[in-house]
């Protein structure tokens, strides 16, 4: 499997790329396509084409391209005054990013990690290493003093947690598992409590004529600990909104 560049066309200074199989066996070939860049759009035209004709290969040996073996992604810290990139993060698909209210952290949640890093000094603060059936993180929220930050991730399995990190100790507090619920938003109330909104599986139905509940739950942040429950009949919640003066949600 492989495209060739080459400026293929007569009075034509342009390359254009030749995508195609070839039986390693035999040397037959079993697909050709051109188009004007090597793209997966390419490949795909010639995999059908094989399919149809030869049938399902055993095997498929390809280069090290990156439309076969995507590199990992990386989010970027821009100083826009100054024009440059002060930080760089690897990270892989999936990921979700959030600020503190104060600006001066910056969190990075993806399937492998949860990375913090200090905006004072560029550098990571805390890594919290995810499970390996982590698929992402769902929803991210720091408490009022940039001390505790609540994950919402959610495993292969559609099983939720919300992972609770104390990010002076540089430590996971509290894992809440949230078995068969779907969460809708996280969001700290105060530096120590918690408030959460999430729909049973088992009631979850995207017919809009249905009904559909939604549980909202106070919580301790650092015990996980449940301090009252509200059911909101016919209701999904996406979202939380704190009044200033923090006497209601």
């Amino acid at each position: 499997v492989d495209g060739t560049p080459h400026q293929f066309f007569y009075g034509d200074n342009k390359e254009y790329c030749l995508h195609g199989f070839i039986d390693d066996a035999t040397h037959q070939i079993t697909g050709l396509y051109m188009c004007e860049n090597e793209c997966m759009h390419g490949y795909l035209e010639v995999t059908r084409q094989t399919f149809k004709n030869f049938g399902v290969p055993l095997a498929l040996y390809a280069d090290g391209s990156s439309i076969f073996f995507p590199k990992d992604k990386n989010v970027i810290i821009y100083n826009i005054e100054e024009q440059k990139e002060e930080f760089s993060l690897p990270c892989k698909s999936s990921y979700y990013i959030e600020v503190d209210e104060d600006k001066k952290l910056f969190v990075m949640a993806d399937c492998e990690k949860i990375s913090i890093v200090d905006l004072g000094n560029y550098s990571v603060k805390m890594e919290y290493i995810q499970e390996e059936d982590c698929m992402q993180a769902k929803k991210i929220a720091f408490n009022e003093s940039g001390t505790l930050l609540a994950c919402n991730t959610v495993n292969y399995n559609a099983t939720e947690k919300v992972l609770i990190l104390d990010i002076q100790k540089n430590e996971c507090v509290c894992e809440m598992s949230l078995d068969n619920r779907d969460v809708g938003d996280v969001m700290f109330t105060d530096a120590e409590h918690l408030v959460i909104a999430w729909q049973s599986e088992a009631e979850l139905d995207f017919n809009l004529e249905s009904d559909r509940d939604t549980i909202v739950e106070f919580r301790e942040a650092r015990t996980g600990t449940v301090k009252w429950t509200k059911q909101m009949n016919d209701e999904w919640i996406d979202s939380f909104c704190l009044l200033e003066d923090k006497t209601a949600l």
